[in-house]
């Protein structure tokens, strides 16, 4: 007697196949470039500081890695320059729609 042939079930996650990230589709190209741009921007001048090389890492570990890591995680799904670019068309093109004058108060 045959026993009939059971189908294993595998489910394969969406990102499993998305390009332009990486481990795994937990951070995407852009803001891996951005993260590093960022961390190389403030490690130069960090490490020209006249001070000991433990004071110099304790001040990487507290500006470059949180600005690093900002970058890669990116703010609202966008990244970093993508946020300041909208931030910035933001504020250009915002105008009053309404606004509300109290009538009853213009006797002065």
């Amino acid at each position: 007697m045959s026993k009939p042939e059971e189908s294993n079930v595998a489910f394969i996650p969406r990102n499993f196949i998305e390009r332009g990230t990486f481990f795994g589709g937990a951070f995407k190209i852009r803001n891996a470039i951005e993260g590093g741009v960022l961390a190389a921007a403030i490690t130069v001048p960090v490490l020209h500081l006249p001070l000991s090389l433990t004071v110099r890492i304790i001040i990487l570990c507290m500006t470059a890695l949180p600005a690093a890591m900002l970058a890669l995680i990116g703010i609202g799904g966008e990244s970093i320059t993508a946020f300041l670019m909208n931030a910035i068309r933001f504020l250009r093109r915002r105008r009053i729609i309404w606004t509300y004058v109290n009538t009853l108060d213009t006797k002065s």
